[in-house]
């Protein structure tokens, strides 16, 4: 299938994590299991909020933005593309039900592929939320742009360590100025790493909810502290790393130079100290990648067409309003 759309503009720096568990949908033993397990796993999370939603249909899960009403931009992935390597839905069912690793079915029963996510610096960021919201084709500078929300999850982590004992923490993670870089350094937490992060990520979360904040708003904070409590409950081992911020033209994703110890966001060239962490060094060029896109969904006219995609949703409208 096509590629689809993608963010376009600048992106925040954010935390991807996964839970190392072993599964049959997934590869494990690889270095870089938050991105690798995201790459591997996030179309089966997306069927099965399809499932959930009543979107599949036809054996194609529907975006739950796609209407009859502009089959131009109706979006969709065919089921069997998403489950011929791993089995069928009864059979990915059972796995992720009783994993537990599975830290999304907390808050989503019956989600699949709960294992990993992200936490960005500031609300108001998710690839859950570009892949399911509304997009305007012919707006996507305007839809898909990054806009700070109103929680800056580095400033309330800030001040619910300031709360703590500060020596308690000194001992178990790096000290950073602010300490949000010192908190994902270890890429591999240990026991008491994996506790008092929790502490830290139960309190912001409080935090939050105290000022008024949905829990949508906040999905990625209390995904990330769900985990971690199944981390410490079942005895797993917690992977994470922190992506410094970085800019899409839409095709290609570019991450700013960065310190490589606590991947605070530098200046591009010449030996300079790191005020977060003070390593004093060359920092890590500007890396690029090609973006994601809203993958698994595709336009459904660059597969079906235009004649068949506007019969398809009008079946599919008039299945759903039943």
């Amino acid at each position: 299938m096509k590629r689809s759309v993608a963010i376009f503009g600048p992106t925040p720096q954010f935390v991807r994590w996964a839970i190392d568990q072993p599964c049959p949908l997934r590869e494990t033993d690889v270095d870089n299991l938050p991105d690798r397990t995201f790459q591997q796993l996030r179309c089966l999370r997306e069927f099965s909020r399809g499932l959930i939603e009543n979107r599949v249909f036809e054996n194609i899960c529907v975006h739950p933005a796609s209407s009859s009403e502009d089959t131009t931009q109706a979006r969709g992935f065919n089921a069997d593309d998403v489950l011929d390597a791993v089995g069928d839905a009864a059979s990915v069912q059972r796995c992720c039900q009783s994993c537990p690793a599975n830290a999304l079915s907390d808050s989503h029963p019956g989600t699949w592929a709960g294992c990993y996510g992200w936490l960005p610096a500031t609300s108001g960021f998710s690839f859950d939320s570009f892949l399911r919201n509304g997009v305007n084709l012919n707006r996507l500078d305007e839809q898909l742009a990054y806009r700070p929300g109103r929680f800056d999850f580095v400033a309330i982590l800030e001040n619910v360590i300031q709360n703590l004992d500060l020596s308690r923490t000194r001992s178990v993670f790096t000290t950073t100025t602010p300490r949000w870089y010192g908190l994902w350094q270890n890429m591999i937490l240990n026991c008491e790493q994996l506790n008092l992060l929790y502490e830290i990520l139960e309190s912001g979360t409080t935090q939050c909810l105290n000022e008024g904040a949905h829990p949508d708003e906040i999905a990625d904070l209390i995904l990330l502290r769900n985990a971690l409590k199944r981390c410490i409950e079942h005895r797993l081992k917690f992977h994470v790393e922190l992506i410094p911020p970085g800019i899409s033209d839409g095709r290609t994703w570019t991450l700013a130079a960065h310190c490589p110890d606590c991947k605070f966001e530098m200046p591009p060239v010449g030996r300079q100290n790191c005020t977060a962490c003070g390593r004093t060094g060359n920092p890590v060029g500007q890396r690029k990648s090609k973006v994601l896109g809203l993958r698994p969904y595709v336009n459904l006219v660059g597969v079906l067409g235009k004649q068949m995609t506007a019969e398809f949703m009008r079946r599919f409208d008039e299945r759903t309003s039943k």
